[in-house]
């Protein structure tokens, strides 16, 4: 009984704000090592659950204006380097950076919707090739998920 108000009372009232800077912490390694993905994961995060946190305005501030930055900044590295991408990279890429926006509320960047309608095709057939041939059930079930969501969000030519 005890153990569990020690974790009720852990949960509620220390890890939020453990939570919230270890996501900072981490988004903003992320981002300075040019990881969007792991920076737009960390800290689209940490940005939509902030509010509901009770933190202090400095660090709500913190979280949305870092969440912001490595939105705008993986767009323009995705601008910058898609060509030079393979299939697998490039949509990993274009799936952070949209479900971030997702979670941020903030809008998908219109100039990049093309792309990533060209793109989720390709990385629906990438990712079933690799579903269909892979034995390791870890790796596996990795492909399955990217498998799904790409195909979820790809659209066929008669839409």
């Amino acid at each position: 009984t005890e153990y569990a108000r020690f974790l009720d009372d852990f949960y509620k009232t220390r890890w939020p704000s453990f939570s919230s800077d270890a996501l900072l912490f981490m988004g903003t390694a992320a981002l300075e090592e040019k990881n969007y993905p792991l920076a737009l994961d960390c800290l689209a995060v940490a940005d939509a659950n902030s509010a509901k946190y009770g933190l202090s305005p400095e660090t709500l501030n913190s979280l949305k204006t870092k969440g912001a930055l490595a939105i705008l900044e993986a767009a323009a590295f995705i601008r910058d380097n898609h060509k030079k991408m393979s299939v697998e990279i490039l949509s990993q890429h274009l799936k952070s950076l949209e479900k971030a926006c997702e979670a941020t509320g903030r809008p998908f960047p219109e100039d990049l919707s093309p792309l990533r309608e060209a793109n989720y095709p390709a990385a629906m057939s990438f990712y079933a090739g690799k579903y269909s041939e892979e034995k390791d059930p870890a790796k596996k079930d990795y492909y399955k998920e990217n498998l799904d969501f790409f195909a979820a969000r790809s659209r066929s030519p008669q839409d």
